[in-house]
């Protein structure tokens, strides 16, 4: 696979929404690459809705970021959806540490407050 087509594969969000090229301009450097085509989708669930990941990877210690809705999106269009929840400290966790998490969905952090396949 070449570089393009791995990066063809990762669709990134900031805190403005889907790394689009209508947003080269004002994109940091390291964003530039992997700027997408389509127009700027400002919600995660909206961004899940038409990548159709099988990971999903949050590192932005943005909390609850990964909510019921959003890992109810993931198991419509992955059977086993792979959920990293990567920020410190315990309450900056974008997903729940709750029972909402659907039963079909391996979370994963960097904490060892929770990590488990339901």
């Amino acid at each position: 696979m070449s570089l393009e087509q791995a990066r063809s594969r990762i669709w990134m969000l900031d805190s403005k929404g889907l790394v689009a090229r209508d947003r080269l301009e004002t994109l940091a450097e390291h964003k530039r690459d992997f700027a997408r085509d389509q127009a700027s989708l400002t919600g995660l669930t909206e961004v899940i809705s038409r990548a159709r990941p099988t990971v999903l990877i949050g590192v932005s210690g943005a909390p609850g970021a990964f909510d019921r809705e959003v890992l109810h999106a993931m198991c419509r269009y992955c059977e086993r959806p792979i959920v990293f929840a990567l920020s410190n400290p315990t309450t900056k966790l974008p997903a729940p540490a709750d029972s909402s998490c659907p039963v079909s969905a391996t979370i994963c952090t960097s904490s060892p407050v929770w990590a488990w396949a339901r």
